[in-house]
């Protein structure tokens, strides 16, 4: 039970619930956090102001502290720094099942005309205490997607080892990989600011940039977690902000080609049209590819890379635009088109037309964004602004246009945060007085508007929190390339992205990981195609279609269609273990789990993967199958199963229950193995024999389906395939050519030795 307790004997006011407790100094005002065995996490934890006149922090020996309001679950107190009558603070703290929830309001007292405004507020700050003063490791999440090469775009695991601050976005955690204790940081939600999480190895800070417009200012809600599974409680977490924040279901994503990642900016009509037709013999009527995507390259620019903000297309690109999308709608394609709808490069006529369409700066004059200064932003508060970024999508609209990658939206609230001459600290001013996020939602909430419900919008370099609620898909990370690793970015790196941010699909939205590009190693492919499909987040390819070779068609079509589903991140990437996550799949012929198992390292490893780390019954005996190596594993018991795996490698498996009797275990057909290749799957103990019946779509295809075949069971006769390997526990049926809509294996109970 929660419980709010007051210890008067003592100098402590404590705050329990259900995870841990948070004591307040009646002495100093500092905090302790502690978990729920009572040992301390955090130590002198306080809160602290920086102001236009000074820095203003609870600890300081100036401070009055006096407690407001005492309830069950919270408690507001109020701080006075008779150095600096010109503000007074307080500090909301609120008890709830699992977390502790941080407030910081400022009001401004004075009544003198000295001018006195609040740029900053630090919830909490803190120090690792007790079996946290060791080595930790945080998980920080970007600023934005798209940004290649640089800090804003870069999630991950991040160890903190020495002084130095690392940052992260949002939310954040802080534990020790290898035993998933911690913290968990996250604000409530992004409707007015930003926040971030700093930590080292020595201590916690969390921070709010603002812009005190009013006489009164408070942070959004900062929630602490102390927690014995950082992974359970990251996904709780992004609950709790998805429903703040109204996550949006309706539209489904489309499964796509995108010119980008293979032509960059070399584009035009004759390329689009020869990867649709293309596109149509890869799908063979298997999860069909649903949508062109044409991105930079398309539209008339000032100069290389910097886009006219009327957005109409160039004479080399495409002489009827409306023409080049109705041929793809023949060709039953949806069309998306790249727009970067907030920027106004130098040399745009709009800027010379309409400066009062753009941002200002302190002095009323258009604000460069960004410190080199090469553009401006339409300011989406402006009625005239507005208007024009409202006749740009109608225009596109009427083209037949079908969904939207909406790129460099981090401009409107800030290029790079870090930016001395544009970083979130420096004021921006906006036509009708709203702040940076406010007025980045305002032009989110346009287009939304403009474009209606059902249209489908992919943000691209866009600041994460702020975005939830208008878009329907998000590029976490930075622009892929087809390599491992090429200096800046590549698979590797744009995995452990995909990885981080697990937690957020299909909670903020579906997250776009970058373009599904063909590598010339079968290795490497597989590793991003079957963390795209695990993850369950957009599958858009990029490539030559005609070009690809059998093999990379394989990998290609065994991840569509997609599940759509969202996925459970099982174990952290060590020097010792891979990434593993995986989902539960709930068919009409069975239920049964895969998990992906993901080695980046440039070492072979065996991980001991156990029914504990994926939750599964660990007293049931699990059959364990690889997909792409069409491989028994082994059974998976009580003690665990190792598995091996080869240095940038990955391996999908199929985890099943196993059974006395024979039953299909998994497919060479799709990655899950059984979900949508699958209609069905009947055992008649009376025959002995199982039938299995396939869906529409995957009647015609060529394949393999494997069999889990008990000892006692030998077999008699298959209809529509024949034996092509066996071993003690297992069986593989190939599909013969002529093809049946069901396949059926008749036993007898005997011996297997054939």
């Amino acid at each position: 039970h929660h419980f709010f307790c007051i210890d008067l004997l003592q100098e402590n006011i404590t705050l329990t619930n259900l995870t841990g407790s948070f004591s307040i100094s009646k002495k100093d005002g500092s905090f302790t956090i502690a978990g729920i065995d009572g040992k301390p996490l955090i130590k002198r934890g306080h809160f602290k102001v920086m102001t236009s006149a000074g820095e203003f922090t609870s600890l300081c020996g100036n401070v009055k502290c006096e407690i407001l309001q005492k309830a069950e679950r919270e408690i507001l107190i109020s701080y006075k720094d008779y150095n600096s009558p010109y503000m007074d603070f307080n500090l909301h703290v609120s008890c709830l099942e699992d977390c502790f929830s941080f407030t910081l309001g400022a009001r401004r007292v004075n009544s003198s005309n000295r001018e006195e405004y609040v740029y900053k507020l630090f919830p909490f700050i803190g120090d690792w205490d007790g079996k946290f003063s060791g080595s930790l490791s945080l998980l920080r999440f970007a600023y934005c997607g798209a940004h290649t090469g640089s800090n804003l775009s870069t999630s991950g695991l991040v160890p903190l080892n020495d002084e130095s601050y690392k940052d992260s976005w949002w939310s954040a955690a802080v534990f020790r990989p290898s035993y998933l204790e911690g913290v968990v940081f996250g604000y409530k939600d992004f409707f007015r600011y930003t926040g971030r999480i700093l930590a080292n190895s020595m201590n916690v800070v969390c921070e709010v940039p603002v812009d005190m417009h009013d006489n009164f200012i408070d942070s959004s809600s900062l929630f602490i977690f102390p927690t014995l599974n950082v992974n359970k409680t990251l996904q709780k977490y992004s609950e709790m902000v998805s429903n703040t924040m109204r996550y949006r279901t309706s539209t489904p994503e489309p499964i796509g080609w995108g010119t980008w990642a293979w032509y960059q900016d070399q584009i035009n009509e004759k390329i689009v049209l020869e990867n649709a037709e293309s596109l149509k013999a890869l799908s063979n009527g298997v999860g069909n590819y649903e949508a062109i995507e044409i991105d930079h390259g398309w539209e008339e620019r000032i100069t290389l890379h910097r886009p006219l903000s009327s957005w109409v297309p160039r004479g080399q690109f495409c002489g009827n635009m409306p023409r080049l999308i109705e041929e793809l709608h023949n060709l039953k394609f949806k069309v998306g088109i790249w727009v970067c709808p907030f920027v106004a490069n130098i040399g745009d006529p709009v800027i010379e037309e309409h400066p009062e369409f753009l941002v200002k700066d302190a002095d009323g004059r258009p604000f460069q964004i960004g410190g080199n200064g090469k553009g401006f932003c339409l300011d989406p508060t402006h009625p005239g602004a507005r208007e024009y970024i409202g006749g740009i999508f109608r225009r596109l609209l009427e083209w037949g246009i079908d969904y939207f990658k909406l790129d460099f939206l981090r401009c409107l609230l800030s290029p790079d945060p870090y930016d001395p001459k544009d970083g979130l600290h420096v004021k921006r001013f906006y036509y009708d007085g709203s702040n940076r996020v406010e007025a980045y939602r305002m032009g989110l909430d346009l287009i939304r508007n403009t474009v209606g419900e059902e249209v489908f919008l992919l943000g691209s370099g866009a600041p994460f929190g702020p975005s939830i609620g208008f878009l329907d898909g998000m590029r976490i990370g930075q622009d892929i390339s087809s390599d491992w690793d090429d200096g800046t970015t590549g698979i590797r790196d744009c995995a452990r992205n995909m990885i981080a941010m697990s937690t957020w699909n299909r909670k903020y939205w579906i997250n776009d990981s970058d373009y599904l590009v063909p590598s010339s190693n079968i290795e490497v492919m597989r590793y991003w195609a079957s963390l795209i499909a695990v993850s369950g987040g957009l599958i858009t390819l990029s490539c030559d279609v005609s070009e690809l070779q059998p093999w990379q068609k394989r990998v290609v079509s065994s991840i569509i269609p997609p599940l759509r589903q969202t996925s459970k991140l099982y174990e952290w990437n060590t020097e010792k273990t891979p990434f593993v996550l995986g989902f539960q799949v709930v068919s009409k012929h069975d239920t049964w789990y895969i998990v992906g198992c993901f080695n980046p390292m440039d070492c072979d490893i065996n991980y001991l993967l156990t029914s504990q780390k994926i939750g599964i019954n660990p007293y049931t005996e699990w059959t364990i199958w690889g997909f792409w190596r069409e491989t028994f594993v082994g059974l998976l018991e009580k003690d665990g199963l190792t598995v091996s795996l080869k240095q940038r490698s990955s391996e999908i498996f199929s985890i099943r229950q196993y059974h006395a009797h024979p039953t299909l275990i998994s497919t060479n057909m799709h990655f899950s193995q059984g979900a949508v290749e699958i209609l069905d799957v009947i055992w008649d103990d009376k025959k002995n024999s199982l039938c299995v019946k396939f869906s529409n779509q995957y009647v015609k295809m060529e394949g393999s389906i494997f069999f889990q075949v008990p000892g006692k069971y030998k077999m008699r006769s298959v209809i529509g395939g024949h034996i092509n390997r066996k071993g003690s526990h297992w069986m593989e049926i190939k599909r013969e050519k002529r093809f049946h809509r069901e396949m059926i294996l008749n036993f007898t109970i005997g011996t297997n030795d054939e």
